[in-house]
This record gives structure tokens, sequence and C-alpha cells, in this order.
């Protein structure tokens, strides 16, 4: 066993980048440890920078960039760091705030009106860094922009308006993507430039990161870059980039592509105060406010078996917490077949950054440990041996289940009754045909398939990597007529279910007009509009409400599920309108 590992670390070492004689001394013994860990998960390469005392002692490529190629990973590399790059976006507001530009703690609709939230009273509200810190309330609502919703920033923040909240302002931190690219939209607005033009002028080209970018299309056409991978039970997969409008539209949330060289000089100017070469790249007193709590995302109490790390929270795109009494500051990535970690020790002036070109790996985490307790000098703890026998003896979730369930027959509606389009105003479309006895389609830009469970219930998961193992409970609700109206699909565990409305094709032969007018019931005055294709209902002291069309007179109130308007005829003529509640039904005449 030991001869096996020997053999396999010589092999890695054979195809990582060479050294100075001058720090062998110092890099060894780390660099052991590191070809001992990616062997033991059978890592296909990594990219790894370490700094300690102000000097970088190793900036790295390990294994393979195209395992299939055997094409070697070199210290020029270029990788995607996905949410490491949320620092490199808020880096961009020192200057406005130095200068009196900008103040995070006002409110969003002082700078840029235009972004709009459901509760519209929050708009008032919420500051710039409460979207910094992810305590607006707003969830990941991650599917929506993944899938390939947005093909820009600006539609993506659009799309902001129609997502739900699920905690009070400023109670809960949720971790969101959306703010990010509000923020870049932002900064973009301040600036007069594109968020890419800025990271390129103010860190990229001051920092020398010469071969780093912020798209794909620059990516894939570098002399250096690497695939992702994906591992299926034991087989590694190489798998696409993510959808480029995906990520363009998300991009001052994770669309930064480095390598281990050009992170060295990111890393040194966080170690040394903002500073680089002497020159200040971000205030002293915006590099403090950065790396200082402002969000508590978790209470990060001891554990009995892990006693030296001590609380969790957020600052201004840093995760900040103590490990083993050091103050550490951090943050991670992941995205289509990446997994990357950065991390820093301020007063100790030790940086260490690691991207690996798998998905969802733990190893970025373990190593980054293993390498700060050599670094820090305190007793070592081998975590990746510990957390690979844990992984060795948890069974993998198996989707066993849902296999065997494929090809059940439906039996309370054929297949062709669920097949169509359906649409949500921020999560996109979702398209459905049916293929042999099941029904698939596209979530936006990604293959999905539907699983059936039991009358209109169905389970609802992608059919390509990395999310393959991913699944979401669904359900088709039916109108009165006996017609699919919506698909709903619970995404994440704390957001009611999207329901994505039936797109009827029969609308394209309706006359909206014939609906609108003022109907009145008590004392009060429903306003029926038509907006851009659309009907709109208009309450005083209420939000505007979409309507949606579903069977012929019948309107569902996107958003609220079992809320319809019927309207009503006398010789052909709408004459009033029904409100269907889940508490009763209430009738309201036209006056005008």
């Amino acid at each position: 066993m030991r001869t096996t590992l020997m053999v396999v670390a010589l092999c890695y070492a054979c195809i990582s980048t060479a050294f100075t004689q001058k720090n062998q001394v110092k890099i060894n013994p780390l660099d052991t440890m590191i070809l001992r860990v990616l062997n033991q998960w059978k890592i296909p390469g990594a990219s790894v920078t370490i700094i300690d005392k102000n000097k970088v002692i190793l900036a790295k490529g390990y294994g393979y960039k195209d395992k299939e190629a055997k094409m070697p990973m070199s210290e020029n590399t270029l990788l995607p760091i996905g949410s490491c790059t949320k620092a490199f976006t808020i880096a961009l507001f020192d200057k406005l705030v130095e200068e009196g530009k900008l103040d995070l703690d006002k409110s969003i609709d002082t700078y840029l009106p235009e972004l709009k939230f459901k509760d519209q009273a929050l708009s008032h509200q919420i500051t710039i860094r409460d979207m910094i810190t992810h305590r607006t309330g707003l969830p990941r609502h991650d599917f929506s922009w993944y899938s390939g919703a947005f093909s820009d920033t600006k539609s993506m923040v659009a799309g902001i308006a129609n997502l739900e909240f699920t905690a009070p302002l400023r109670q809960n931190w949720q971790y969101n993507n959306f703010m990010y690219a509000a923020l870049g939209m932002l900064l973009e607005k301040m600036y007069n430039k594109s968020w890419s033009t800025l990271i390129q002028e103010q860190i990229f080209l001051p920092l020398s990161m010469n071969s780093s970018n912020t798209e794909i299309d620059k990516y894939v056409k570098s002399d250096d870059f690497s695939h992702g991978y994906v591992r299926d039970s034991n087989d590694l997969k190489k798998i696409p980039l993510i959808n480029q409008n995906a990520i363009h539209a998300a991009a001052p949330a994770g669309a930064i592509n480095s390598s281990a060289k050009d992170m060295a000089s990111w890393l040194l100017m966080w170690i040394n105060g903002g500073k680089f070469d002497k020159k200040s790249i971000i205030s002293e007193n915006f590099y403090r406010d950065a790396i200082s709590s402002h969000m508590v995302v978790r209470a990060a109490l001891p554990k009995k078996d892990d006693h030296d790390r001590h609380f969790f929270n957020y600052g201004l795109g840093w995760f900040v917490s103590s490990y083993r009494g050091h103050y550490g500051v951090g943050h991670g990535g992941n995205i289509d077949g990446f997994t990357s970690l950065i991390s820093f020790l301020p007063m100790d002036s030790i940086g260490v950054y690691i991207t690996v070109n798998e998905d969802g790996s733990a190893v970025p985490s373990l190593l980054n440990d293993m390498i700060l307790d050599k670094l820090i000098g305190v007793k070592f703890t081998d975590w990746s041996s510990i957390s690979f026998a844990k992984n060795q003896t948890t069974p993998s979730p198996s989707n066993s289940d849902l296999s065997q369930k494929k090809n059940l027959k439906i039996e309370n509606q054929p297949l062709d009754f669920y097949v169509g389009k359906y649409k949500h105003a921020a999560y996109g479309t979702i398209e459905l045909v049916k293929k042999d006895t099941t029904l698939v389609g596209k979530f936006n830009k990604v293959n999905i398939h539907l699983t059936h469970k039991t009358q209109d219930h169905f389970v609802f998961s992608f059919s390509d990597h990395p999310l393959k193992s991913v699944s979401f409970p669904s359900t088709f609700f039916i109108n009165s007529n006996s017609q699919v109206a919506k698909f709903d699909v619970v995404f994440e565990a704390s957001l009611p279910a999207i329901s994505f409305e039936k797109i009827n094709e029969e609308l394209n032969k309706v006359d909206l007009g014939q609906y609108t007018g003022n109907f009145k019931i008590s004392n009060m005055t429903l306003t029926i509009k038509e907006l851009d294709g659309k009907l709109q209902a208009q309450i005083p002291g209420q939000p505007t409400y979409q309507l949606n069309y579903s069977a012929q007179d019948e309107f569902q109130i996107n958003g609220l599920s079992g809320y319809s308007l019927v309207f009503l005829r006398e010789k052909e003529k709408v004459v009033a309108v029904n409100f269907v509640q889940p508490n009763g039904t209430f009738k309201a005449e036209k006056v005008d």
C-alpha cells in the first residue's frame, strides 16, 4: 500500500510545475501532503497557492486539466473560482465609499431605483450592506438563474421583483446570488463601465493578474484552461462548462476564472491590508470593514470532536471565523465541475487558495485546514483521512426507488394531459413532452424528466450532470374545466412551491379588452387593465396582481394558489366577475 501511494505521488510530481531550489526545503513537506490528499480522493487536478509570512511559497498545478488527454495542470492553468468572485465585486465599492459617492448604509433605491422587490416597501428599507451580507430575507432562488432563465444581469435583476421572501429583513442570513447581480448592476451604473471592465482595470491590472478573465468565451480560447469533472459512482465524467447565459447573468456573483499564480497576488493584497507592491489597492478603512463581522451565519459552537473552531459570520464578501485561536477570513466557490476555497489569516500573514476540477469536492476545505495546521505550528490533524473514513462508511444517496418507478403507468391521466409549456415570471419556462412512458423536457436551458408518484404528483429531476441526482417534489393542478392550470415545484424546503402557470395557446385568440374595466364589491373597486398582452388586477392598498389565462373567461391569480377570477356574461357581454378564493366565492359587478 505504501509503495502504491509513493508511485502515484511521483506520477503527480512529474506532471506538476517545478520550483526553484531555494524553496524546496519549505515546500517539500506541504507538497508531499497535498499529493497524498489528492491521490486519496482521486482528484483529477488541482491549482494550489500558499503564502507564508508574505511570501509565495507555492503556486502550483497538480494532476490533469484534461484527464483523458493527460494534459497536466500548471500554475498558469485557468479554473473557474465560482463564488470566490464575490470579494472581487465588493472590492470595487471601496473607491466609491472613500470618495463619498456612495454610502453602504443607505437604501438601495437611493442609487438603483430600478431594482424592485415583491414587497415594494422593502425597496426603501434594504441597504447596500444588507445585500452584500445576505440579510435581505430573500432565500437562494438559485435554480432560476442557474437553469438559464436570464440572458444578462439586467434581466436577472428585473426578475427579483417576482421572488418570494422567506424571512424579515436582517433576521436571518440567507445566501443570495441575485443580490450580487444587482450589486454588479449598481457598480456599472455608478462607474458607467461594465463589471468586467471594472474588474480588469481596478483589480486584474494593478495586481498583475494577467491570465485571469471573467467570460466563458475567453476562458475556452485561452492557451491553458481546465475541464471540469463530476464523480458518477466511482467514475469521473468530464462535463460541459456552465451555461454561458447563466454565468453571464450572475457574473458579479461568480464568473471569475483564475490561476494559482494570479491568485497569489490577490491573496498577498488581502494579507497586506489592501496593499500590493507597496501600492494601495483598497483603502485601510474598507479593508477592515470587509473582514469584520456584519451578520451571524450560524452559532458555530465548538464541538467535542472539533473544539478549535469558533463562530461563523459574514463580512463584506467574506466569511469570518476562528480556527485554532487564529482569526480567519475566507470564501468557498462551487460551479459546474469545480470546487474552490480561498482563505487567509490576516494576523499571521498566511494565505491559501485551492481549486480542484471536481464538482462538489470536500478536498479544498480539508486540505486548507491541513495546510493551516502546518503553517501555524499546531498539533497536526489529518482532516482528510478522518473525512475519507466517514465517507467510506456512509452509504451514498440512492435513486433506486425513483428509477424503479420511472415506467409506472399513470393511473389517473394519460401523460399527454400534462404536455405543454409552463411559465413563471422569475424562474422562466418549463416545456414538457411525452417520451415513451415518461415526461421529459427543458427547464429553460437544462434537460429534465418527471417521475410519476401518485395521481398528479411527480418527482422533478435533472437529466444532466452535475445535478443528475438532485430531485424535487412537484404537482400539477387542475382547474374547474378539468384542464391543467399550473405546475408547482418545491425547489427549496424553506420556500413555498414555485408555481409555473400553464401557457394556454388559446390566449392568442382572446380579446383581453373585453375583460377590462372597474368592478364594484361592497365599498371596494377592482380595476382590471391590459398591459403587454396580460391582464392585471389592481385593488387599492394591495400589490398589482397578474392574471394568467386558464380557460374561457377564467384567469388564475399569479402566485396565489386557489385564487382565480371568473368573468360572468349577459348576452355575450362581461357584466361581473367572481372572486374564487379558498374561503368562498365573491361577486363584483362591473360599473364601467
